[in-house]
């Protein structure tokens, strides 16, 4: 499970994830495995107010 934020679409997030070549793990098992084996799910959608809201609200669903 990978929990991640963005302040673009997931669709799009998802595909800067696909096309990276940073060679991160995530990136690589995608690669490695391909996308189609990968699920994306939307689990808030938190209003922008700032980054700090964006990142606390994130931190908080990796501790959960």
């Amino acid at each position: 499970i990978y929990i991640g934020s963005t302040k673009t679409s997931i669709e799009q997030r998802f595909h800067e994830h696909i096309t990276s070549k940073d060679g991160s793990p995530l990136h690589s098992d995608i690669q490695e495995l391909g996308h189609e084996n990968f699920d994306i799910e939307l689990v808030e959608k938190v209003d922008y107010i700032d980054e700090e809201i964006l990142l606390v609200t994130e931190a908080m669903y990796m501790i959960k």
